[in-house]
């Protein structure tokens, strides 16, 4: 082999290396820890969950222990919900606007929350914990 072959064959093994260690370190990622009833509601009872809309309004959600609590979007006036989980799905219903959301919970931090569409697994929200 010349020098040239050389360099060509070590630089093949230097990134057939780079790419495998890439693509375990990538399988080495963990699936998110969805919350169970019982930890969304120690982490969030008696707190407010607050984030905004995908126009950018204000939206205050407080959940209380037992199912039920109120949701604000913007100045409009709050608005019962009420909320049930079965196994890490928690489903919110508004009777007022005629409105339904399942998501899967992931508490990211004692202060974040990411609400994860139940069905199609996109992220609807991250809310701040207060």
């Amino acid at each position: 082999m010349t020098g040239r072959t050389k360099r060509a064959v070590s630089l093949r093994a230097v990134l057939a290396v780079a790419v495998l260690a890439g693509g375990l370190a990538g399988a080495a990622v963990a699936a998110p820890v969805y919350a169970t009833k019982e930890a969304f509601t120690a982490a969030v009872s008696g707190k407010s969950l607050s984030s905004t809309t995908k126009k950018n309004k204000p939206i205050v959600v407080h959940y209380l222990p037992g199912g039920s609590g109120d949701l604000t979007i913007g100045g409009d006036k709050p608005q019962s919900l009420t909320w049930t989980f079965k196994g890490d799905v928690l489903c919110t219903t508004v009777k007022a606007w005629s409105f339904t959301e399942c998501n899967k919970v992931v508490l990211t931090s004692p202060t974040a929350a990411d609400f994860i569409d139940a069905k199609s697994g996109q992220l609807n929200n991250t809310y701040t914990i207060h």
